[in-house]
């Protein structure tokens, strides 16, 4: 298998947007980037110059559609999700390219053959009263995180990482009669608790990636509009600013040298 290098990675990220984007607006499913590709948007017209990744958000209606819809759009592109499968290993949806693999190590995809994909982040009500939601994100982050050690093949953590793998085996210890599946059931359940609709906050709750949730009034994730990414109309939170200044404060101010670095860790192949 040949590897991809970065600029092919991220010229097939690009590609699977144009897809999606093309999809939403002719199914009328809204969608917008989301994280360090909204960030990447608005500060550099495109990726974060050292980022590897593309993301989008969906309300959850938005989502719940596209999910139930996408596949079978382009033969070369298959959507995972858990609403289609409680065995996949993560808690919201990838758009993954079929002619690509990726290995990311011993995160573990539980047997799913996974390639260069975009993830697709669905965005949930929470409680009215911030305390709360704030716990709600706190207890699906242990969940979450359960979940990442109970998945992870056990002898790649070995070779990496000693300690993680002795946390590892306490977590699948200490879950044994817990399976997969149920704990994507629970993590289903407590997302759709307070429904985006009728809540006064909603944001990001079943991503495990930031300790500090992305939760804003609901009112700022009802409207998108284009914005350029790498050259094409996209779509993005009209109400931008404020989502991402809830995630990364003041996020026009570029990061030190140091910090300016992938972090994803994975390497991509083109299947032979």
């Amino acid at each position: 298998m040949k590897e991809l290098s970065i600029a092919e990675l991220k010229q097939l990220q690009l590609e699977i947007l144009l897809v999606i984007d093309e999809f939403c607006r002719k199914n009328r499913i809204e969608y917008f980037l989301d994280f360090g590709s909204a960030l990447g948007a608005v500060r550099h017209g495109g990726y974060i110059p050292w980022d590897d990744d593309i993301d989008i958000g969906m309300t959850r209606s938005n989502y719940e559609r596209f999910v139930h819809s996408f596949n079978g759009y382009k033969n070369h592109l298959q959507l995972f999700a858990p609403e289609l499968d409680l065995d996949y290993y993560a808690t919201y949806a990838n758009v993954c390219d079929k002619r690509t693999l990726l290995n990311e190590g011993a995160n573990g995809h539980r047997g799913f053959e996974m390639g260069v994909k975009i993830d697709v982040f669905p965005i949930d009500g929470t409680s009215s009263n911030m305390k709360l939601c704030l716990q709600q994100h706190k207890f699906l982050r242990i969940i979450i995180n359960i979940m990442s050690r109970k998945r992870r093949i056990m002898s790649d953590v070995w070779k990496v990482d000693k300690i993680k793998f002795c946390t590892c085996l306490i977590v699948r210890i200490f879950t044994f009669f817990v399976s997969y599946r149920n704990m994507q059931r629970l993590v289903r359940y407590l997302a759709l608790k307070h429904s985006f609709e009728n809540s006064k906050y909603a944001g990001d709750i079943v991503n495990p990636a930031y300790s500090k949730p992305a939760i804003c009034c609901r009112e700022v994730f009802e409207e998108c509009m284009d914005i350029l990414f790498e050259g094409n109309n996209v779509r993005i939170l009209k109400r931008y600013d404020d989502y991402l200044k809830a995630i990364y404060g003041d996020y026009m101010q570029l990061p030190p040298e140091s910090e300016r670095v992938g972090h994803h860790g994975f390497t991509a192949y083109w299947k032979d």
